[in-house]
């Protein structure tokens, strides 16, 4: 009887941890390089060898993806970010394999801003979008 306890405890245990929502401290890594971390996982990093970003003031939008366009992150904010702490909205989509993945309207902070890069991040998705803006 007390192994079946132990059992059921330890059951209930997992699903409460799994139902907390990360935190920013949780997923930040310190890295400067433009990605997209979605639930603690890696969906795209920038490297330059084969990889183009851009920024469109005009349009609030942000890019980063394959030259072909195979894999790809677009962040789309409803203002340009300016300052620590900032809320804003966003629309996210990415590739993720073979599918395409899209999120709308969805609550980010501005998290820390240092030399044109920018760590955006949404609590309730659990998504990281580290960004620049070009100099």
């Amino acid at each position: 009887m007390k192994t079946i306890w132990k059992i059921i405890l330890f059951t209930l245990a997992l699903l409460i941890c799994g139902c907390c929502p990360a935190k920013f401290e949780d997923v930040y890594t310190g890295s400067d390089t433009p990605s997209l971390t979605v639930r603690g996982e890696s969906q795209l990093k920038f490297d330059p060898m084969y990889m183009q970003q851009s920024f469109s003031r005009s349009r609030g939008e942000f890019r980063v993806g394959t030259d072909n366009m195979s894999e790809y992150f677009v962040l789309k904010v409803s203002q340009i970010p300016s300052e620590e702490n900032q809320n804003l909205t966003a629309d996210v989509k990415w590739t993720s394999g073979e599918s395409i993945k899209e999120l709308h309207r969805r609550k980010f902070t501005v998290k820390k801003m240092e030399a044109g890069t920018i760590w955006l991040w949404c609590s309730p998705d659990n998504i990281l979008a580290v960004v620049r803006i070009p100099d």
